[in-house]
């Protein structure tokens, strides 16, 4: 599985992570004379409709491996004509994955089940052609059927011939790519009654979930939101906050109190991958901390405040493998506070 990062050229769009799966199975087959030969093995595929025979090419993907959030699934195959004219490729489902490209013939081939788009090849020069199935994916691995085959054969222009590159080609085999947005987000911990920084969405320290208006998943092992506060509005016995550089800083959720039953983690549900997450630990009103968090159990708050320095802030890239992204108490952590943290995910060129 190939990963790329395209940005665009024109006007400023939100990068997007490709994934592409190569063909696992690709074969011809033909009818007639030919119904019992196999061509499983050959470097091209071919599509003709004609009066002495027919043949049509199958592809099969195993997208087993493709992540959740994508939103653009599409079919790219490498072909041509033979004659300068206009000739629609049909593509249809079929009702197996079953077969081999090692034995698959006409005889056997799958059953067609039904159309899912077209693909109209307009000229001798061989070009990528693609079609969108985002749809069609969707609905096969939402019935937990990663395995997808498909059944090309042409529509129109008996006397035309189609020639697609197949995967045994040394370069451009068809394949199913994948794309969606990198995934990127900022989370201020405040009350719910407050209203967020501009590109933020809060946390008022709810059970790990799906949250209101944010479209994504997060939130603590614990409730504990009785623990979340705003130093703007200081409660009657604390001291006068700090003034932080913004409204950012002045929120606070305990990680651990003496009043809890236990510490409590945070976590974000995010696509397995690669990500920079900045972090800041800090309380405007109290320097009674000290800071040592982690993500994905990597220290990345490490500290101790005083009268002048409120906050400990961190950087750090980490990998996730498990569809969340971490923050915990470290070993050294006493009174352990979040007042916000801002995550992108990094795409790397391979």
């Amino acid at each position: 599985m190939a990963i790329a990062l395209f940005l665009s050229t024109s006007v400023p769009a939100a990068p997007v992570l490709r994934n592409t799966f190569p063909a696992v199975d690709d074969a011809h087959v033909k009818s007639g004379s030919s119904a019992k030969k196999n061509f499983g093995q050959e470097p091209t595929l071919e599509l003709q409709t004609s009066g002495k025979a027919v043949s049509e090419s199958l592809l099969k993907f195993d997208l087993a491996g493709v992540e959740e959030g994508f939103k653009d699934v599409r079919l790219r195959v490498y072909g041509f004509a033979d004659k300068d004219e206009p000739v629609t490729i049909l593509v249809r489902s079929t009702a197996t994955a079953s077969w081999l490209e090692s034995a698959v013939t006409w005889k056997d081939k799958p059953e067609h089940l039904s159309t899912i788009g077209s693909i109209q090849v307009s000229g001798v020069s061989p070009v990528w052609y693609e079609l969108d199935i985002t749809t069609f994916v969707k609905a096969q691995l939402a019935a937990r059927q990663p395995m997808i085959s498909l059944a090309l054969l042409a529509a129109d222009s008996p006397n035309s011939r189609i020639f697609i590159r197949a995967h045994e080609a040394e370069s451009n085999g068809p394949e199913i790519v994948t794309s969606r947005p990198l995934f990127s987000a900022k989370v201020v911990f405040q009350p719910k009654e407050k209203v967020a920084s501009a590109g933020y969405f809060i946390d008022s320290g709810a059970l790990f979930g799906p949250q209101a208006n944010s479209g994504f998943r997060f939130g603590w092992s614990v409730d504990v939101s009785q623990f979340v506060k705003d130093r703007n509005n200081p409660e009657k016995d604390d001291p006068k906050p700090a003034k932080g550089p913004d409204a950012r800083y002045m929120g606070v959720a305990f990680m651990d109190h003496p009043d809890m039953a236990q510490s409590a983690v945070w976590e974000i549900a995010v696509p397995n991958g690669k990500y920079k997450v900045h972090l800041v630990a800090g309380d405007a009103s109290y320097d009674d901390s000290i800071y040592s968090v982690n993500l994905e159990g990597v220290l990345t708050a490490d500290g101790i405040p005083d009268g002048t320095k409120r906050w400990i802030e961190g950087s750090q890239i980490v990998t996730v493998t498990d569809g969340r992204l971490t923050v915990s108490n470290g070993n050294k952590g006493i009174n352990n506070k979040l007042s916000f943290l801002e995550i992108a995910e990094i795409a790397e060129l391979k």
